[in-house]
């Protein structure tokens, strides 16, 4: 069995496009996302409220009103996420007919979603702090998120760097978004799926953070690292 961890958040059709060109050259047998399809109809019902809550975070975080109006633009045309929605594109589009596992945990979205709006707190105040030589008035606010972040993860995986050895201004953040217990539920159906199946490539798409070593061993390759998977971002592609 080989297994590829493919760090992607495709919030846009470029990313869509990496994604989709991803998947064409790894050519999976088996394919499965870090979601589960009762989180996506939560978020769904929530999509209205997630919004307004990203908006007033940059209202709150010190940003300058211009660059408000930008991201309000930016977030009301970049809201989907594509990663559901190409991964079923592919598997359905195969002529093998790949099934997609969801492996995300669907239990206690409440407590998962509470915690989504403090990862947002923390990430939204931090990003005048960590970015402060960045003009982000003048710039394109979604290409410059989209690229800083998936060279920060090709970066990690290229030198094997520990999670801990992040950028010092981002690092108290995303150590903190990560929750071990859905990582566990995804690793342990994952193995399973292994098992079940130990001629076949998986290509899991998920979270890029899940795709850095961790000495803790809370991210999923860390979980995953005695089964030796291969790691790339949708940026590669």
């Amino acid at each position: 069995m080989t297994i590829h961890l493919l760090g992607s958040m495709a919030t846009s059709p470029n990313l869509a496009s990496n994604l989709e060109r991803a998947l064409i050259y790894l050519e999976p047998d088996i394919l499965t996302v870090e979601n589960s399809q009762e989180w996506i109809e939560f978020q769904k019902q929530h999509k209205e409220e997630i919004r307004k809550y990203s908006m007033y975070l940059f209202r709150e975080g010190g940003f300058d009103s211009n660059i408000v109006k930008h991201a309000e633009a930016y977030i009301n045309l970049k809201e989907t996420n594509f990663d559901v929605e190409i991964s079923r594109k592919y598997a359905y589009a195969n002529e093998n007919n790949i099934h997609l596992h969801f492996i995300g945990d669907p239990r206690n979205l409440e407590d998962l979603y509470d915690s989504l709006k403090i990862r947002m707190k923390k990430l939204f105040f931090s990003l005048p702090l960590a970015l402060p030589n960045t003009n982000l008035q003048d710039s394109n606010l979604g290409e410059v998120a989209e690229k800083t972040r998936y060279q920060v993860f090709e970066d990690l995986i290229s030198g094997d760097i520990y999670l801990e050895e992040l950028i010092p201004e981002l690092a108290e953040f995303t150590i903190s978004s990560i929750d071990e217990k859905r990582n566990n539920y995804a690793a342990n159906n994952l193995s399973q799926l292994v098992r079940e199946n130990p001629n076949k490539k998986l290509v899991n798409v998920g979270n890029p953070l899940n795709l850095v070593d961790d000495i803790r061993n809370r991210t999923l390759y860390s979980k995953l690292k005695h089964l030796n998977p291969e790691r790339s971002t949708i940026i590669r592609y």
